[in-house]
């Protein structure tokens, strides 16, 4: 098993990637690792949507400015992960907006996918511009769910991942 700092220094975005797609059995792979996310009380407030082979040349238009425009890198993408929001199902007695946490519990869910992915050899890359109108029509996903997160997963061209540029750790943390 690989060492998780070694593995949080490989994970970075990735912006070139071959033509080449990730077997299915890998993507199921990846979405059990990130289905084991915490969350608050245990609600698990997503859904995930894994797009790929044909249907993602077409989905591939609903991603950039949320006007059509494609990212130019995803040219190449043959898997995308689609990371809704869904109504947070929180212990009795938890007052207040039952939603509070459940954009922490998709960004920690969505570590997971991408450190599993990266401990499997796939690159990705979160992206946050898209037309969610769009994308929820074409994977017929409920209206009640909110499309968070969509990211790219696939082989990048580079095999070295570029060197970490990270602010001093002092500037960042303070230890009291």
């Amino acid at each position: 098993m690989e060492d998780f700092s070694a593995l949080c220094l490989k994970r970075e975005s990735c912006r070139d990637y071959k033509v080449k797609e990730v077997d299915e059995e890998i993507i199921k792979e990846i979405l059990k690792d990130a289905l084991n996310a915490p969350s608050a009380c245990n609600s698990q407030p997503w859904h995930f949507y894994s797009v790929s082979k044909d249907n993602a040349k077409a989905f591939r238009k609903f991603i950039g400015d949320g006007l059509g425009i494609i990212n130019g890198f995803c040219k190449n993408v043959q898997n995308f992960i689609v990371i809704t929001e869904t109504p947070a199902k929180l212990k009795p007695g938890v007052l207040g907006d039952k939603q509070k946490f459940a954009q922490m519990d998709i960004g920690e869910a969505t570590a997971y996918l991408t450190l599993s992915a990266k401990s499997k050899g796939v690159d990705s890359c979160i992206m946050g511009l898209f037309s969610e109108e769009k994308i929820k029509k074409f994977l017929e996903i409920p209206e009640e769910y909110k499309v968070r997160i969509v990211v790219a997963l696939g082989y990048g061209v580079k095999e070295e991942p570029r060197p970490k540029q990270r602010k001093d750790f002092f500037e960042k943390v303070t230890l009291k």
